[in-house]
């Protein structure tokens, strides 16, 4: 009796085993298939398989990805064609994009993302003959708005303005435009995007407004991205009503996109030409200001002009 259990519970076992084995036999040919459908897959399959010398493609992918090249790495067949395709589009762009065309090492793209991430310091104080210091570190996704507005019944209290972006590299367009749109009656474009070769208009919205007499932008040559959007497009719209004191800017007229791989690694392109209302754009060169000073006479000139 006992044999015959014994008998019955490895015959259940095989077919176990079998089914096993059929389920992931399927399931394997299903991937495969998926893959080799894919045609970026199937050059990875026809040059991993069944090219002869697969040392040469470890070589070329190690000359090509350098400080990217993962040792047993599966994204590193992924990250070549990445960076071939870009190099070969970095021939043909300024140099000024180029860098921003690119792979990153894991420890590049982490100091990249801290970057990203970083929330820069907010600041609202009111100075003599009722002149409103705004300062603002960068564009912080969900952090400097609120930040602001908080602040919003200083903000409303006063007619004159300085905005002090001096070091202030940039951050995130959405942030800008609920930032700008304190500025802009609704509806009003604030911003504009170039991609693609058409342009996407961004208009201003919300039930909080700055009615404003003056303004006084203070910046430098670290004042960069939507920093200096928002300085030259306010410049563009509101000529008569806003200054610009201290020194050309960085020139960063352009905005990017980045996608982080599954090893790490941050890949990254130029996605769009930030513009004002007219599609104008202010190039390699920055904005520069109408007034030149740095340090304490920045705050000092910019006193001087509300002053008048």
């Amino acid at each position: 009796m006992r044999e015959k259990r014994a008998k019955s519970k490895k015959g259940i076992n095989a077919i176990l085993v079998i089914v096993i084995i059929f389920l992931l036999t399927v399931i394997f040919l299903m991937f495969r298939n998926f893959y080799l459908n894919d045609r970026i897959g199937k050059l990875e399959v026809y040059m991993t398989e069944y090219y002869y010398s697969p040392d040469h493609l470890e070589l070329a992918m190690k000359n090509t990805l350098g400080d990217v090249y993962e040792e047993n790495g599966f994204s590193n067949f992924d990250n070549y064609l990445y960076r071939l395709v870009i190099d070969d589009i970095n021939k043909y762009e300024p140099e000024e994009i180029q860098k921003y065309n690119a792979i990153f090492s894991r420890e590049r793209s982490e100091n990249v993302m801290g970057q990203i991430n970083e929330v820069g310091e907010v600041g609202v104080s009111l100075l003599e003959n009722s002149v409103c210091l705004i300062e603002i570190g960068d564009f912080s996704k969900g952090e400097t708005y609120e930040r602001l507005a908080e602040n919003m019944d200083m903000l409303q209290s006063a007619d004159k303005f300085i905005i002090d972006l001096r070091g202030n590299r940039g951050g995130y367009i959405e942030e800008l435009i609920k930032i700008m749109s304190l500025f802009y009656p609704n509806e009003q474009t604030v911003f504009t995007e170039l991609r693609g070769g058409e342009l996407k208009e961004h208009t201003a919205f919300g039930k909080s407004k700055i009615n404003f007499e003056k303004i006084a932008f203070l910046c430098d040559e670290n004042t960069a991205s939507s920093a200096e959007v928002m300085i030259f497009n306010m410049n563009s719209d509101f000529d008569d009503k806003v200054f610009i004191v201290g020194k050309s800017t960085y020139g960063k007229y352009f905005e990017y996109s980045f996608d982080k791989s599954e090893t790490e690694h941050l890949f990254i392109f130029v996605s769009g030409l930030m513009c004002n209302a007219d599609g104008e754009t202010f190039g390699v060169n920055g904005v520069a200001p109408e007034y030149e000073a740095e340090g304490e006479k920045c705050l000092e000139t910019a006193m001087n002009l509300l002053k008048n």
